[in-house]
């Protein structure tokens, strides 16, 4: 049997999530500073606020990672090892 896999058993992954046309009617939250300018923050937008934390590790790490690629210190044998090990652990 051929180490390559039948790509016509996998199964497609869930279809793509569409956006919501009442999106425009969800409940929001309005704020007033002391100047009287105003904010409205839908809940999605509140829903999201965590994520803006967590944006700027994420961002920190990706900007990380592109410095050890530019320097030629991102691909280590133990990384490669990491790697290889993962994907015959996926594909068993």
């Amino acid at each position: 049997m051929s180490a390559i896999i039948d790509i016509g058993r996998i199964q497609p992954i869930a279809p793509p999530v569409r956006a919501n046309p009442n999106a425009m009617n969800v409940p929001r939250t309005t704020m007033r500073s002391q100047d009287g300018d105003t904010v409205e923050l839908s809940s999605l937008g509140r829903g999201l606020s965590p994520i803006a934390s967590v944006s700027s590790f994420r961002t920190a790490w990706i900007q990380s990672i592109r410095a050890e690629i530019h320097n030629g210190t991102y691909e280590t044998p133990e990384r490669i090892n990491e790697t290889v090990d993962h994907l015959l652990d996926v594909l068993a």
